[in-house]
């Protein structure tokens, strides 16, 4: 063989072994690219906006929200009556000759409320 065919040759492996450098690098990059907070230790605030992940929707189970039907509720009870500072009466009373035929009677609702009393700044001189 001759010189030119060798120094050629040369050439060729060493174009070769650059392209393939290349290429590694290439890849290295890529990967890096594709990095995001699920794939890696960066936090979500690094995410590209594009880049960021749709949850999955849950399957619906058939069920309205809210407490279900069967479902035994949980209330705080109320104080006795004795251990209460002041009680409200109320009656029913018919405004202005409205009548109260056909409407069924109902429990009254009964709730308890606790006032607390104003808080004040404490100042300190010094």
């Amino acid at each position: 063989m001759d010189e030119s065919t060798t120094d050629w040759r040369a050439r060729a492996e060493a174009a070769e072994a650059r392209v393939a450098a290349l290429e590694k690098q290439v890849a290295d990059l890529i990967a890096r690219l594709s990095q995001d907070s699920s794939n890696s230790h960066k936090p979500p605030s690094t995410d590209r906006p594009g880049r960021r992940q749709r949850r999955k929707k849950k399957a619906s189970s058939g069920r309205k929200p809210g407490g279900q039907p069967g479902h035994k509720g949980h209330h705080r009870a109320l104080l006795p009556e004795f251990e209460v500072d002041h009680v409200v009466r109320l009656r029913a009373s018919v405004a202005r000759g409205a009548s109260l035929d056909g409407l069924r009677p109902r429990r009254p609702m009964r709730y308890q409320q606790a006032e607390l009393p104003p808080i004040r700044p404490q100042g300190d001189r010094i």
